[in-house]
């Protein structure tokens, strides 16, 4: 998949639109006057619904469903460019899982192909907790699966951001570390940070870039 380079901007959903297919918007900060791109997405007219579970590199994991039902069982993941309008739909996975969280790693700089980790949680007497991964890749369109390779005892917060860098997803928990998987889904390791008990900011330096991601309560 191709990215151009033309167009900068955020799509950006406010607290108080709680429907996850409501949508969101855009504002384009690249200083031209180019056309903005539509925070519908409306090339995808095939589907009903459509909400934004990440974004990577000016590319966006989205889930969908094209009969417009409530139903889960229904929706299903496309990566999307949205200034080229080019798509991906993704295979559809185990739906006996209920709980997965998606996660889109990509790098122009090394490669063209992207990235989409799936982690898994087990639902027991305590809080649930990750399980296991699942790694799409669009090189080889087939999924890598490692169960029980992540240390259990964290849970993976919806909402708090993750870094795709050096071929790696660093990703924040809900105990005092950031964890890295690779694109194979192994655990690479645990990184040390700061606890979740204020608002902050925690900083990757990388060989080539410095990867700024928000702590939040």
């Amino acid at each position: 998949m191709k990215l151009s380079q033309t167009l900068a901007g955020f799509f950006t959903k406010h607290d108080s639109e709680t429907v996850l297919w409501s949508v969101p918007h855009f504002t384009n900060v690249s200083g031209t006057s180019l056309p903005l791109v539509s925070p519908s997405l409306d090339f995808l007219s095939v589907y009903k619904r459509i909400f934004l579970l990440d974004s990577c590199n000016g590319l966006l994991l989205c889930s969908c469903c094209a009969t417009g039902k409530l139903d889960m069982i229904d929706y299903h993941q496309f990566v999307c460019n949205p200034t080229t309008k080019e798509w991906v739909a993704l295979p559809d996975h185990n739906q006996a899982e209920k709980w997965r969280c998606s996660r889109l790693g990509f790098n122009p700089t090394v490669a063209p192909h992207f990235y989409v980790f799936e982690f898994f949680k087990d639902f027991g007497p305590l809080a649930p907790s990750v399980v296991g991964v699942e790694v799409y890749s669009s090189e080889t369109g087939e999924r890598v699966r490692e169960e029980h390779e992540l240390d259990n005892d964290f849970s993976l917060p919806d909402r708090l951001p993750s870094v795709f860098s050096n071929g790696c997803l660093h990703y924040l928990t809900n105990k005092a570390f950031v964890a890295v998987v690779d694109t194979e889904g192994k655990a690479c390791r645990n990184i040390p940070s700061l606890s979740l008990v204020s608002r902050s900011l925690v900083s990757f330096s990388c060989p080539k870039d410095v990867c700024i991601m928000p702590i939040l309560r």
